[in-house]
């Protein structure tokens, strides 16, 4: 089911909010890749063990954001594909 704020958008704002939301999606990944390898190297190599325990607590924290990002796309992708079928 698509949301009704979706509806109201135009098919380009759609398309620009489908590609910009995918840009996010990737730096987000990869900011969270690079957190959690700097965090697992800490606590590997370094004496202070919390501080990196911390980080990787944060770090794994945000992945939970991951899915809601993923179903996002996919409802804009629905909604857009419904529009172009409708033609």
């Amino acid at each position: 089911m698509t949301p009704e704020y979706l509806k109201r958008k135009t098919t380009a704002e759609l398309k620009k909010e489908y590609k910009s939301t995918k840009v996010v999606l990737k730096g987000l990944i990869l900011f969270l890749i690079a957190l959690i390898s700097y965090a697992i190297y800490g606590l590997l190599k370094k004496d202070d063990n919390v501080v990196f325990f911390s980080i990787l607590f944060v770090g794994i924290f945000c992945l939970s954001t991951l899915p809601y990002q993923i179903k996002f796309m996919k409802k804009i992708k629905e909604e857009i594909k419904k529009r172009h079928n409708l033609k």
